[in-house]
């Protein structure tokens, strides 16, 4: 079945193109009757008319979409983020697109391509590992574009980040305060910065007081560990 346009809408009502999209647009200024205007409304309702958003947004050089890539949105970590940020974006009229990258840059890759392809108006993202020269074309093709949770070392983009360095520190005290005898540390085999950040503060603590601890790293992806005696 063919989708009405206005061109469809304008035949009906026996006015100009011009004048429907005046009315459908809802912009100010245009000297149409209020028994026109009603009469369109009425004809865009009975044969039921809805916007073309993507020639819209071709036409206004904005779509209100923005991109959402985090590693599993499953996580209840990124899902409440998700919601958080869906939540904020509809007060402003965006809708957001959600994908899941699975720490994996080809997956990551694609949801980026895919992102552009619908005209997303700006992306948040969580980079993987080996996701640098992907978010450097980004930029390069001035895509508006905002870390969250992660980070890259290599390249400049705004960033809404924790602390895992010093927060990784606080359970650290927690622990000496709670006698706990023996340490370990459990984190992925990685690359990434925010990830080692962790791994970071718990080696320092360990330094600082001078106790025997172990750590674990997993391979992220499969269940296999590394134990290294610290």
């Amino acid at each position: 079945m063919k989708r009405a346009s206005i061109k469809d809408i304008a035949r009906i009502a026996g006015v100009s193109v011009a004048t429907v999209s005046y009315v459908i647009n809802k912009k100010e200024g245009s000297r149409i009757s209020e028994v026109t205007r009603n009469k369109i409304l009425d004809i865009a309702e009975e044969i039921n008319y809805t916007p073309n958003k993507i020639a819209r947004s071709l036409k206004m050089s904005k779509s209100k979409l923005i991109g959402l890539i985090v590693p599993d949105i499953s996580n209840d970590f990124y899902s409440n983020i998700a919601r958080c940020i869906e939540n904020e974006a509809m007060k402003l009229g965006y809708t957001i697109l959600i994908g899941s990258s699975d720490e994996n840059p080809d997956k990551f890759k694609k949801l980026t391509e895919l992102f552009s392809q619908q005209q997303v108006d700006g992306m948040l993202v969580s980079p993987v590992a080996g996701s640098d020269d992907i978010i450097k074309k980004l930029l390069k093709d001035e895509y508006p574009i905002v870390s969250i949770d992660y980070y890259l070392e290599n390249v400049e983009l705004p960033a809404v980040t924790l602390n895992n360095f010093e927060i990784s520190g606080q359970v650290f005290n927690y622990l000496m305060e709670h006698k706990f005898d023996e340490l370990i540390y459990v984190g992925y085999n990685t690359h990434l910065p925010h990830l080692l950040d962790r791994q970071r503060g718990f080696e320092r603590k360990i330094k600082e007081h001078g106790i025997a601890s172990k750590k674990v790293l997993v391979e992220m992806g499969n269940v296999t560990s590394k134990v290294h005696a610290g």
